[in-house]
């Protein structure tokens, strides 16, 4: 990845291990503060350093990221599979509002990996190759989320606090994606903006379905 990408996310990482360790107080208020600095953060660097790809992503990923609240919301509300820790930040449904923000950060980089591997790999194995990260991604969040904690799951086949029906849906919601943004290049942002619920309600019946292939 980009060198300057490479030095957020370190940063990012080590200030989020800071405050989450050591700053007393409601874990909702600090993961609230450290996503809208990640996202503050990212856009200076792809201004101020000239990565135009950064900028294009991120828009494209934010309406996306912001409709995951309800692929989540059914999971903790109808399914009752996903359960989140007390929040004292404003909620959508069950969902606590950071999380709007939060699945731009994975997305992001699952996305820039694809672009960079695609000359070398195709358009397939850099589909494959992101969506391989993606996955592997997502377990750490899904491990970490238990720990906070912000979030963990009800009643439901795990390893290591990660949901096994998670997994697929996480597969398709990665390729899918990669695989709308691309195909959407050069597209105004009607039809770009047009792919968030898309991607969210294919998402949602992927993890419908797969709740129901391995949990009934």
């Amino acid at each position: 990845m980009n060198r300057d990408l490479n030095l957020l996310l370190i940063a990012f990482a080590a200030i989020c291990a800071g405050v989450l360790a050591w700053a007393p107080g409601d874990a909702g208020r600090q993961m609230l503060g450290l996503m809208l600095g990640f996202h503050a953060a990212l856009l200076a660097i792809a201004m101020l350093r000239g990565h135009r790809h950064w900028l294009r992503w991120w828009l494209f990923l934010l309406p996306v990221s912001v409709l995951q609240i309800f692929p989540d919301a059914m999971l903790a509300g109808a399914m009752g599979s996903l359960r989140f820790a007390p929040a004292d930040v404003p909620h959508i449904g069950a969902v606590p509002v950071f999380m709007g923000g939060l699945w731009l950060i994975p997305l992001l980089i699952i996305g820039l990996v694809a672009d960079q591997t695609r000359s070398g790999l195709g358009n397939a194995g850099s589909m494959l190759l992101a969506t391989g990260l993606g996955l592997l991604l997502f377990a750490i969040a899904e491990w970490m989320a238990w720990y906070i904690p912000i979030w963990h799951a009800v009643g439901v086949a795990s390893t290591w606090h990660v949901a096994h029906y998670v997994l697929l849906p996480e597969a398709w919601l990665c390729a899918t994606v990669v695989m709308l943004e691309r195909s959407t290049r050069g597209y105004g942002w009607p039809t770009r903006l047009a792919c968030a619920p898309l991607i969210a309600l294919s998402y949602a019946g992927a993890l419908a379905v797969s709740f129901w292939w391995l949990e009934t």
